[in-house]
C-alpha cells in the first residue's frame, strides 16, 4: 500500500529503494553467524521463558518461518498485523517476520489494555493480534482475547511464551526454525515507498494510526547522528517511531549486536553493559539523571555514546561533562518527527505546530480515516502535516507542548476526563488527578475509600492509574 502520490514521485524520481527487510537480509549476508540480538538477562522473571541470543542467520531463519505462517492462515499483502510485546527477541522477529510477508506491522504500547487495544485495533484495521502469554504477573494472554472479543473483524490471535494456548496460534517455534526460503510475489511500484509500520499517536478521542513506508524509516536514520560501532543497549520500547527510530534502524545499518532490555532496572541494566560490553546506550531522558549519579557513566566502561530521548514537552537538559562519552540529545514530537532530524516548520493560526519533511508521515491511515479525525494529521496545500501540538511562539520552533486536553506520563500519554471513569468501577468514590513533575511529565494522585483495594483491582486493567493510589512512603 502507496499512501500517496508524493511518496509515488519520490520513489520514481530517486529510483528503487531498499525495505527494511533488505537491510537485515544484508546484514545477514554479511556476517551470518555473528550474534546480532540479545534477550534481556532477566527475562525468565518477567515472561517464564529463558533469555535467547539469536545470530544473524536464526533471525532470518525465524522471520521467514513467521512470515509462511501468517500467509498459511490466509492473511495477504499490506494486511495489518498487531503486536503487543516487551522488548525481547520475539518484538524483532516479529516485525521481521510480519515485512517479510507483505504485510503492515502495528507494534502496541505494552502497557495498553484490552480497551485501548481493541480500539488501535479498529483504528488501523488490524486482523490479527500476536502477543505474549504473560507479562510479569500480567495475564496477557486474557487481554489479548478480550480485545479480539471486541474488535469482531480481528480473525486470529497468535501468542509467544508458556502456557494456555487454547483458542490462539503457536508462535514459539518460529525461534528455532530450521532454514526455509520465503519470498513474497513483486510488490506494485517501488516497495520501500509501501507502508511499513503504523504506530498510535494519543489523542483525545483515543489512539490516532500513524503510517509509515520503509522509506521514510530510512530518513529517519539518515538524519540522526551516525552510528558508533560495537553493541547498543536500548532501554526505550520498540512500540514508537522513536523507539524504533533509534535502536532497529542503526541495528538494520549498522552491522551491530542490539541488546534489549526491559522495562527499567538499574543492576539489571548494569550487567548489561557490562557483559556485552555496549558501546551505545539509549535511554529516556528523564534516566539519565538517575544513570548519572548511579556511576553507570563512568570512565573506563568501554561506553562510547549516550543517546537520551525526550518527549515534548519535555526540554533537553544539558549533559554532564563527561569528555570520554558523546551526549546526544534526540526529541520525540508524538508519533510525527525527531529533532534534530531537518524539518520544515511553522505555526498554524490555531496555533499548533505543523510540520514537514522526508520522514514525516504523508497522510491518514487508513486512507479516508481523516473523515473520523479530521484534527490531527490533515496535509495542507504546503503538504505539511498538523500536529496538534501547541507551539507557543511564530520562531519556528520545535518546544512544542502536548496536544489539548491530554497529560503526558513519561512516553504514555492520558486524557484527563477518563481517569476517574476508569477507576470509579474499583471504588465509586476514587479521583483522580494530574499533577506537574520534573522527570515525567505529569504524575497521577488518586483517592479512594480504599487505596490498597483501588490499587489491587486496577493493577491489571490500568497499570498507571493503579499506581496513583500507592501508600505514599513515609520517611524512617
Amino acid at each position: 500500500m502507496i499512501l500517496d502520490a508524493h511518496q509515488r514521485a519520490r520513489a520514481n524520481a530517486d529510483g528503487p529503494g531498499l525495505t527494511l527487510d533488505d537491510l537485515f537480509r544484508r546484514a545477514a549476508i554479511r556476517r551470518p553467524q555473528a550474534v546480532a540480538l540479545c534477550d534481556p538477562a532477566d527475562r525468565e522473571a518477567f515472561t517464564g521463558t529463558p533469555a535467547r541470543s539469536l545470530t544473524y542467520v536464526q533471525i532470518d531463519n525465524a522471520a521467514s518461518a513467521l512470515a509462511a505462517r501468517l500467509r498459511a492462515l490466509g492473511l495477504r499483502n499490506d494486511t495489518v498485523v498487531a503486536y503487543q510485546l516487551p522488548n525481547t527477541v520475539e518484538s524483532i522477529v516479529t516485525l521481521l517476520g510480519i515485512l517479510r510477508a507483505g504485510m503492515i506491522a502495528a507494534p502496541l504500547p505494552l502497557l495498553w489494555r484490552a480497551d485501548e487495544i481493541a480500539m488501535a485495533l479498529a483504528r488501523c484495521g488490524a486482523t490479527m493480534l500476536i502477543g505474549m502469554t504473560r507479562i510479569g504477573a500480567v495475564d496477557h494472554r486474557a487481554i489479548a482475547l478480550q480485545a479480539a472479543a471486541a474488535h469482531f473483524p480481528l480473525r486470529h490471535v497468535g501468542l509467544f511464551g508458556t502456557g494456555d494456548h487454547d483458542g490462539t496460534v503457536p508462535f514459539d517455534d518460529v525461534l528455532t526454525a530450521p532454514s526455509a526460503a520465503f519470498a513474497i510475489g513483486p510488490r506494485a511500484g517501488d516497495a520501500a515507498a509501501h507502508v511499513a509500520i503504523v504506530t498510535f499517536e494519543s489523542w483525545t478521542d483515543g489512539p490516532v494510526a500513524v503510517a509509515r513506508s520503509h522509506r521514510q524509516f530510512e530518513a529517519a536514520a539518515a538524519a540522526l547522528p551516525a552510528n558508533t560501532p560495537g553493541a547498543m543497549l536500548t532501554t526505550v520500547a520498540l512500540s514508537s517511531f522513536a523507539g524504533l527510530s533509534l535502536a532497529l534502524l542503526p541495528w538494520l545499518m549498522g552491522d551491530m549486536r542490539l541488546v534489549l532490555h526491559h522495562a527499567f532496572d538499574l543492576p539489571a541494566l548494569q550487567r548489561q553493559r557490562e557483559e556485552h560490553r555496549c558501546a551505545t546506550l539509549v535511554v529516556p531522558g528523564s534516566a539519565r539523571e538517575v544513570l548519572t549519579a548511579a556511576g553507570a557513566f563512568a570512565p573506563g566502561n568501554g561506553l562510547q555514546r549516550i543517546v537520551s530521548l525526550w518527549r515534548a514537552p519535555a526540554m533537553p537538559q544539558d549533559a554532564p561533562a563527561q569528555p570520554d562519552i558523546a551526549h546526544v540529545n534526540v526529541t520525540s514530537i508524538g508519533e510525527f518527527a525527531l529533532d534534530p532530524a531537518p524539518l520544515m516548520v511553522r505555526r498554524t493560526p490555531a496555533g499548533t505546530l505543523a510540520l514537514g519533511g522526508d520522514m514525516v508521515p504523508t497522510g491518514v491511515f487508513p486512507p479516508g480515516a481523516d473523515r473520523s479525525s479530521p484534527h490531527v494529521l490533515s496535509v495542507g496545500d504546503d503538504g505539511m502535516v498538523e500536529t496538534g501540538y501547541a507551539c507557543p511562539d511564530d520562531r519556528g520552533s520545535l518546544a512544542a507542548a502536548a496536544p489539548r486536553g491530554l497529560v503526558t506520563i513519561g512516553g504514555y500519554r492520558l486524557n484527563p476526563a477518563d481517569l476517574a471513569q476508569h477507576a470509579r468501577p474499583a471504588d465509586p468514590q476514587a479521583t483522580v488527578v494530574a499533577l506537574p513533575h520534573a522527570l515525567l511529565g505529569n504524575r497521577l494522585a488518586g483517592t479512594a475509600a480504599n487505596p490498597a483495594s483501588a490499587q489491587a483491582a486496577l493493577a491489571e486493567r490500568h497499570p498507571l492509574l493503579a499506581d496513583a493510589f500507592r501508600t505514599p512512603r513515609t520517611a524512617a
